[in-house]
């Protein structure tokens, strides 16, 4: 593979001929030809880790959306004051396996937005949430 590798570039550069049973292999065309192997299998790693980071980011982001929306469900049934239904979708959020500071965070956002207006109940369950 690296001699028919190393034997094409060198062809297309016009170093051999064109017929590889005229010209034994050289030293200097196996090694070419391995070099360039080296780099195709690098770029090949490189694109794997580069993929594995992608799918990671977008797995993270699909769960940040999930979260989002079963905050917005909780958040719901805290306005409408059905404290039974917020408690038990609440508990579904550890499936999701966010960050504990990336819920912190969301919590006290919602405590200050139900302060901001009034609903003190409301900001009193997202404020527990927090601990």
């Amino acid at each position: 593979m690296t001699f028919v590798l190393g034997k094409l570039i060198q062809i297309s550069f016009g170093i051999a001929q064109a017929n590889p049973a005229f010209e034994p292999a050289t030293e200097y065309t196996i090694w070419f030809g391995i070099v360039i192997g080296l780099i195709i299998i690098y770029e090949a790693i490189l694109r794997m880790i580069i993929t594995r980071r992608d799918f990671q980011k977008l797995q993270r982001r699909q769960k940040l959306e999930e979260l989002d929306s079963l905050i917005y469900k909780i958040d719901e049934y805290v306005k409408r004051g059905e404290w039974s239904q917020a408690q038990q979708l609440y508990s579904d959020i550890e499936v999701f396996g966010i960050d504990q500071m990336e819920l912190i965070f969301r919590c006290l956002e919602l405590a200050e937005k139900h302060e901001r207006i009034g609903d003190l109940e409301a900001s009193q369950f997202w404020y527990e949430k927090v601990g």
